[in-house]
């Protein structure tokens, strides 16, 4: 039986050279791995450590599981890693007499965003501060991804909380994970706000967190080909290049004329074969903001090529 101070700790740590030869892209596929992990029957828990965690040298992830599930989730562990191409060592640990929540909690800290600190993404367990920022969102980790901590999230929140006005009136959120981009930009430009995600338990999760943030947001259930056309004043893609790419024409035909699209999810080396490809669909595409090997792309529909 598991107990609040009784539980396993999985440690997911990328074989010796996995770092080097996977690069930048290892972040990413330790997002994936984590998402796979959370799924599984009697894992509490999946956290990314990293060298802003715990002063972890090399990313990892650390998998807190009930005791009776702890080598079903590491069999499992080994085989997503190998199906995402990553080798793993993976390391159990039993742990008595410590508080298995407070341990977890140490993960998430509260986030600013924006050159002026007027956006705050934190979770429930930690006090507002003192002096309120212009937007906060309370937003607790869980299954979908998107707490702001991962780089290319922390790029759409900046650009979200930097924007000046006149701000966008309708939002459109591909992939919308756990809904924070949605829920940011619900609360500060005051629109209205469409979130799309193939992934169902992501949908609910948006539509939960938006409910527990006091917005409305509309949350579906949909494919880039199936999302509402529009067109949107805004859209927001928090995506990897290989959807990204091939869906140019379907983004910049969902951006209004003069609206804007806002691409993350890209590898700075990427940037280029994405712009292209925006731009071969009747945009401009223009790298606006870098992050520790990532970047966001803002796309702009050329007048005549939006909504049609």
């Amino acid at each position: 039986m598991t107990t609040s101070n009784h539980w396993i700790t999985l440690d997911v740590r990328p074989a010796p050279g996995e770092r080097v030869r996977l690069g930048r892209r290892l972040p990413t596929i330790l997002d994936d791995l984590a998402g796979l992990l959370g799924l599984e029957e009697g894992v509490m828990g999946v956290e990314i450590a990293g060298p802003d965690t715990w002063g972890a040298p090399t990313p990892h992830l650390v998998v807190h599981v009930a005791v009776d599930a702890a080598k079903p989730t590491e069999e499992v562990a080994r085989a997503w890693a190998e199906r995402l191409g990553l080798a793993v060592h993976v390391d159990a640990t039993e742990r008595h007499g410590d508080d298995y929540l407070d341990a977890w909690k140490a993960f998430h800290p509260p986030i600013y965003c924006g050159r002026g600190r007027n956006v705050l993404v934190r979770p429930s367990w930690t006090p507002p501060p003192a002096v309120r920022p212009e937007v906060t969102v309370v937003l607790d980790p869980g299954r979908a991804f998107g707490t702001g901590r991962h780089e290319s999230t922390r790029l759409c929140l900046d650009w979200i909380a930097d924007l000046p006005p006149p701000h966008p009136g309708t939002v459109l959120d591909l992939g919308c994970g756990s809904g924070v981009l949605a829920i940011c930009a619900a609360m500060r430009f005051g629109a209205e706000v469409t979130a799309v995600d193939v992934d169902a338990e992501a949908v609910d999760a948006t539509r939960e967190n938006a409910a527990a943030n006091d917005v409305a947001v509309r949350a579906l259930v949909a494919d880039l080909a199936g999302a509402p056309h529009g067109p949107f004043e805004c859209v927001l893609a928090n995506i990897r290049p290989e959807v990204l790419v091939p869906a140019a024409a379907e983004v910049v035909s969902r951006t209004a004329p003069f609206g804007r699209a806002l691409l993350s999810g890209i590898l700075t080396e990427e940037a280029p074969a994405v712009c292209e490809a925006y731009r071969a669909a009747g945009a401009t595409a223009t790298v606006v903001a870098e992050r520790d090997g990532w970047c966001a792309i803002e796309v702009r529909p050329r007048q005549g090529s939006a909504g049609s």
